[in-house]
């Protein structure tokens, strides 16, 4: 599937933020928060192709189900929604309003300008999350479920 796709190319983005792989100059550092909340977006969207791209006979509650008992899911719709309704949720799956902050940056080179290290994390409620581990559960998760119902990512 090719929204599925999609989130594992932004996952392997995320995960080279952390490795500090990439070209950004320290000024340029909040570009990777930005691929944070691209990456849940994204993959909360694949909610949306399941849904649309439905071959395998799920029903729209199988869907939703498989969102209210994977607390991982829940915090990805919900940081997805925040970012593109400006905050504003009707209603949260996961009871909370969860959101992405700053944990820390470093340069990721001592011989080059070029190269920033960043982490991040998820509050929700009291709850403070890694945002690439949270990020990992919800490609594994969707990769689960999928593969049960014999839905193929090709």
């Amino acid at each position: 599937m090719e929204q599925l796709e999609l989130v594992n190319r932004y996952l392997e983005r995320l995960k080279r933020v952390y490795r500090g792989e990439n070209y950004l100059v320290w000024e340029d550092r909040k570009f990777h928060q930005d691929d944070f909340y691209s990456f849940f977006v994204h993959c909360n969207h694949l909610r949306d192709w399941v849904k649309e791209l439905n071959k395998f006979g799920l029903t729209n509650s199988d869907i939703d189900d498989f969102v209210r008992v994977n607390k991982s899911i829940q915090l990805c719709a919900d940081i997805a929604n925040r970012k593109k309704h400006c905050n504003r949720i009707k209603r949260s799956w996961s009871g909370n309003s969860p959101f992405i902050c700053v944990s820390k940056h470093s340069s990721a080179s001592m011989n080059s300008d070029l190269g920033v290290r960043s982490e991040f994390s998820v509050l929700s409620g009291s709850e403070t999350i890694d945002a690439l581990d949270l990020a990992c559960m919800c490609v594994r998760l969707w990769e689960e479920f999928l593969n049960e119902r014999q839905v193929k990512s090709t």
